[in-house]
């Protein structure tokens, strides 16, 4: 039984890392800010800040006119 239940925390965790691995080398050729490939950490503390439209406007700036924000989200920008 419990060889059972450790077999399926195994699957699952490799189902989990598969996922996050392909979600990050999805977009992987696009640039942002390094926690924004694995995570959503740095766009929760970007809209929590008050200042999203700034930050937004400095990750276009860095990286470009498109940039990731998330791990499978972009943000885009006519004006660099």
């Amino acid at each position: 039984m419990l060889g059972a239940i450790l077999g399926l925390g195994l699957a699952l965790l490799a189902l989990y890392l598969v996922r996050a691995i392909r979600t990050y080398y999805s977009l992987s050729h696009f640039g942002g800010h390094w926690v924004a490939g694995w995570s959503r950490l740095w766009l929760l503390r970007t809209q929590g800040s008050g200042e999203m439209n700034k930050r937004f406007t400095e990750v276009n700036r860095k990286y470009g006119s498109t940039a990731r924000i998330a791990p499978g989200m972009l943000i885009t920008s006519d004006v660099c």
